[in-house]
């Protein structure tokens, strides 16, 4: 039986996907109503990258569902497809786990690879269309941009789950038997 994360990330990527097109049906359908009237679509690089975020987002969540089945050796679940390898007494082990996110030559490691990056890319351009948005935003306005204390709410983001990651791995790798410190 797959594992709560699964149907968490399954949840909200589909909320991304629903959130990405009513945000560019909405941009589409007010574009003419925002300021200059001589202004059209694609004129800023807010909009290029807005169609762009909707593409890969589509991408990312049709590639989801192309998953290739996982690769099993003798009835257990393969490292190389990500999955847990086993140790003494059936007790998954820390190299196994980190063996699974080394890429491997096979079909799984190769969607895993994609699949992985094309999230990095779709986090990283969103974060880029909320900055552009909150400075075109301003502009048009006379707001204030708040743009900046987005950047610094992202990179505060970024840096607890890297903590988190960093303090999971390092904790399970010091409950293994063998770890000297």
């Amino acid at each position: 039986m797959p594992d709560l994360w699964i149907y968490v990330h399954v949840g909200i990527n589909s909320v991304v996907f629903v959130l990405a097109v009513v945000a560019v049906a909405i941009a589409v359908v007010n574009m003419h109503s925002m300021g200059v009237p001589w202004e059209g679509h694609m004129k800023e690089m807010h909009h290029v990258a807005g169609l762009s975020l909707l593409m890969i987002v589509s991408f990312q969540a049709a590639n989801g569902f192309l998953r290739p089945p996982r690769e099993f050796v003798d009835g257990v679940p393969s490292p190389t497809d990500g999955g847990v390898g086993f140790g003494v007494g059936g007790v998954p082990t820390l190299r196994s786990r980190m063996d699974a996110f080394a890429f491997r030559p096979t079909l799984r490691g190769l969607w895993r690879l994609v699949h992985k990056s094309t999230g990095l890319l779709v986090f990283g351009l969103g974060a880029y269309q909320v900055r552009g948005g909150l400075g075109l935003y301003a502009g048009r306005y006379g707001a204030p941009d708040y743009g900046d204390a987005f950047v610094w709410y992202v990179c505060w983001l970024v840096g607890v789950v890297g903590f988190a990651k960093f303090w999971t791995v390092w904790s399970r790798r010091k409950s293994e038997p063998n770890f000297s410190e």
